[in-house]
């Protein structure tokens, strides 16, 4: 879906994205110029133009997914599938971002729940929720990279980071 047909048939009634435009809301402006392009808009992809799009990245860029999941145990499989659909493509993401896992830390310990949540060919990095039931964090990383956990995330209510080299 474009960007002009999204502010047509969603946003229109709400205002549109002129009213819902992040850059405008936050009055954010690029360090680099005075306009407000610091946020540029996502792209909504059906599953045909995501594996088009992927193809073209392939080689040439770190391709990562970034998805609010709203509980990892009622949507893994779809998770999954999903991705088994890619790869049958030949299309592999390079890191997948979870966000609201709802998972605690307790799950996210080594011989917790977060074993029922590893998938094939990816290392899966958890944090467990942090503000409020809705919380907890994922990355699933390509098992051909390396990373080193860094401790950069400070207590908060208000949000939840998770940082890897």
């Amino acid at each position: 879906m474009t960007y002009s047909k999204l502010d047509k048939e969603m946003l229109e009634p709400f205002g549109g994205t002129k009213k819902h435009n992040l850059n405008s809301i936050l009055k954010l402006k690029s360090k680099t110029c005075d306009t407000t392009n610091a946020l540029l808009p996502a792209d909504y992809h059906d599953i045909d133009s995501f594996i088009r799009h992927i193809k073209i990245k392939k080689g040439t860029k770190f391709i990562t997914l970034s998805l609010n999941i709203e509980s990892i145990s009622s949507k893994f499989n779809k998770l999954t599938a999903f991705l088994e659909t890619l790869s049958k493509e030949n299309c592999f993401l390079d890191a997948i971002l979870i966000q609201e896992s709802w998972l605690s830390d307790e799950d996210c310990k080594s011989d917790g729940t977060i074993k029922l949540f590893s998938i094939p060919g990816y290392q899966t990095i958890p944090l467990g929720r942090k503000c409020g039931r809705k919380g907890g964090l994922i990355i699933y990383l390509r098992d051909h990279y390396t990373y080193v956990s860094r401790d950069l995330y400070k207590t908060s209510t208000d949000w939840e980071g998770q940082f890897i080299d």
